[in-house]
């Protein structure tokens, strides 16, 4: 399969007139998942025959779908279709099928996957707005991983699908043009100043008769007059040239303030009956689209200016009349509008399910989701409870952390409980005790016999450990555990504005303190002086941008310097051993000024004062330094590292000296952890 990645990052012409509706928006893909061929046979209970109903799960960033099951196939046909958003830091992302076979009586059988980098999927061709969206789409085919390779080795499976990717400048003209000949009710390819205003308002625009008269001065035209009617392209071209002048005054005005988009990639609406009475599954359906309950909100209601105009005020799509768009962003309306302008997509009379948050959640059956609900709280990215989805930076992909089931329930008893439960005297002085003695313990020759199990839970990747496995002689010599010196290195070592990741983490980025505690960090005791545990410090860093690097006990347990720098200053102070799992974070508790840590102080010339927090917590035997106070760091050189346990590093920065990477304050917005690796890009000097 030829690779496309030029398509992502072609840039296409551009005058006074283009404008994103979203600015990291690159373009809209369109897949059809159409058959699979040659699935291998699965038995029955009985043995006696093939039992095979399988169903696809599509993954993309944080969208995921599944197909319906089909009954009794190894060459199964779909023909369902989907479409999601291509933004700009997500083209090195990877689109994942994965083939399950339904069981109504046991759990769901993974039968075969396949990852495709979503540039090799991508071609921008020349657009014709008049043809259907699923016309001239490009079909491939491609060989599927399986599951049981070794007993299916003589089986090669396919899977087919279409795509057609469309980028954002061709859709949004798709629904201009679209709108525009149906309000030309003379049918003469020119829209007057009466036909003009009837089209905006079938959008609930809020466009002035002021700001609809200077679309025509615009190319010089006198909108009073009869014969100066604007063309097609010219209506288009005012109304792009509006958009700019609206986003570049939101942009001056509200430059510093973000918020959570309601809308993400794959949108769905609610509400749909299930179209499958075989199907028991309590799963909402969509036409492709995934929608979220959440209106866009704002703190305050601004005072209405001339850019607070709007084109599109919509309570229902005027093509095809369906309800509850209004509280959904405009380039998602947009995107709804151009589908509904091609007949096929919108009449198509088989739905791909969507609602679902991972592939894991998408395969279970409705009995399993219902007990894990029961058990853990609910399952979706923005719940306080032991479901942790975190989403792989580099795949894209939305991933259940890897824990025991245990350990899950007894975090949601404790700290979904009582409130006071977790923070008596008694549960501090055994949570205490529990981390000293698990540290004896992976300290013993004899836990060595743990490291086996420990890998295979985690399904590790040893190849970038610098020792053999049989060298280590505990557990915690494993644990905190080298790489080979190539394994991490930094992004830009030589640009000293760049900062990287402080460790293999899950991280989340905050440009400043208070964002953090609105969005993540819930502790009713938690300031800068207490975790700094310096009120001077306290008010270095006031104002000022903060990151958090989540350490699981799966990931590479070493930390490094995010910057270059010296280190001025250490200071250990004495806690507690909360746990710095997110639920506990999203409490009242302040895990992060409570717990145990060590303050490291860095002097920067390239960003001033910097602490480095490292914080231990449940089952963390010690917080250990491999640096001192005087010493020279290089962004990636060691810090130090954390024995047994989950642990977390806390770096803040001064006010106005750093600027975080989209991708990482956009989750961060959701919220949603971002899988991140030591040495990654993840910001840079403001």
């Amino acid at each position: 399969m030829q690779s496309s990645r030029s398509s992502l990052n072609e840039d296409p012409q551009k005058d006074l007139h283009t404008v994103q509706f979203h600015n990291s928006t690159v373009g809209v893909v369109f897949l059809d998942i159409m058959h699979a061929n040659n699935l291998p046979p699965i038995k029955n209970v009985t043995h006696t025959r093939f039992d095979m109903d399988p169903f696809v799960i599509v993954t993309y960033g944080t969208s995921t779908f599944r197909t319906q099951a089909m009954r009794h196939s190894l060459d199964p046909v779909w023909n369902e279709k989907l479409f999601f958003h291509v933004r700009q830091h997500e083209e090195n992302y990877r689109l994942k099928f994965a083939i399950y076979d339904k069981d109504r009586f046991s759990t769901n059988d993974y039968i075969a996957f396949q990852e495709i980098p979503i540039s090799d999927l991508l071609q921008k061709k020349s657009f014709n707005e008049k043809e259907p969206v699923d016309a001239n789409m490009q079909e491939h085919t491609f060989s599927l991983v399986l599951a049981n390779a070794e007993e299916w080795k003589d089986v090669h499976s396919t899977l087919t699908v279409r795509v057609k990717f469309m980028p954002y400048s061709e859709l949004r003209r798709t629904f201009w043009l679209t709108l525009a000949n149906a309000h030309d009710v003379d049918g003469n390819k020119k829209m007057s100043k009466l036909e003009v205003s009837t089209m905006l308002e079938s959008l609930g625009s809020t466009l002035s008769d002021t700001t609809l008269n200077s679309l025509w001065a615009l190319h010089n035209k006198d909108p009073e007059k009869e014969s100066d009617e604007l063309t097609m392209d010219e209506i288009v071209d005012s109304l792009e040239a509006f958009m700019v002048t609206r986003d570049n005054a939101h942009s001056s005005i509200k430059k510093g303030y973000t918020h959570s988009s309601s809308l993400e990639d794959g949108y769905e609406y609610t509400g749909c009956e299930d179209p499958s009475s075989e199907d028991e599954e309590p799963i909402q359906e969509s036409m492709g689209v995934q929608y979220s309950n959440a209106p866009v909100s704002c703190s305050h209601e601004p005072t209405l200016q001339p850019f607070d105009e709007k084109i599109i005020r919509l309570a229902k799509c005027p093509i095809c009349h369906r309800p509850d768009i209004s509280n959904h962003q405009q380039m998602d309306i947009l995107t709804h509008v151009a589908i509904c302008a091609s007949n096929d997509w919108t009449t198509m009379d088989r739905f791909i399910m969507g609602d679902f948050v991972t592939e894991a959640y998408a395969q279970q059956r409705w009995f399993v989701k219902l007990a894990s609900k029961v058990g853990y709280g609910e399952y979706s990215l923005d719940s306080n409870n032991a479901n942790i989805i975190v989403q792989d930076r580099s795949t894209g992909q939305l991933t259940d952390e890897r824990m025991s089931v245990y350990v899950r329930v007894g975090m949601r008893l404790i700290y979904k409980g009582m409130k006071t439960r977790v923070q008596s005297k008694t549960a501090q002085r055994i949570m205490k005790s529990m981390s000293i003695k698990q540290g004896v313990r992976y300290n013993s020759p004899a836990s060595v016999s743990e490291i086996e199990p420990f890998i295979k839970f985690h399904g590790l990747d040893l190849s970038e450990m610098l020792d053999p496995l049989s060298s280590f002689k505990s557990f915690n010599e494993f644990f905190y555990r080298k790489l080979k010196p190539d394994a991490r290195l930094p992004d830009a070592p030589q640009d000293p504005s760049v900062i990287v990741s402080a460790a293999d983490c899950r991280m989340m980025a905050f440009s400043t303190v208070d964002s953090a505690t609105r969005l993540w960090i819930k502790g009713l005791e938690f300031s800068l002086d207490k975790l700094l545990n310096s009120a001077e410090m306290g008010e270095w860093f006031e104002g000022g941008a903060l990151a958090i690097f989540r350490l699981a006990p799966q990931d590479y347990h070493r930390y490094h310097s995010p910057i270059d720098g010296v280190i001025t200053d250490i200071q250990y102070v004495q806690g507690q051993y909360y746990t710095v799992n997110p639920m506990a974070i999203r409490t009242t508790l302040d895990v992060y000024g409570e717990n145990v840590r060590c303050i490291v102080s860095i002097q920067s010339e390239e960003f001033g004062r910097v602490a480095i927090v490292c914080i231990g917590a449940m089952m963390v035997g010690s917080i250990l330094l491999t640096a001192s106070v005087n010493q020279s760091l290089a962004k990636g050189d060691e810090l130090g590292y954390f024995a047994f346990g989950g642990s977390t590093i806390v770096v803040l920065w001064e006010k106005d000296t750093v600027v975080f990477d989209d991708d990482l304050l956009e989750n961060a917005e959701k919220p949603l952890e971002t899988l991140v690796r030591v040495g990654n890009h993840i910001g840079r000097r403001a």
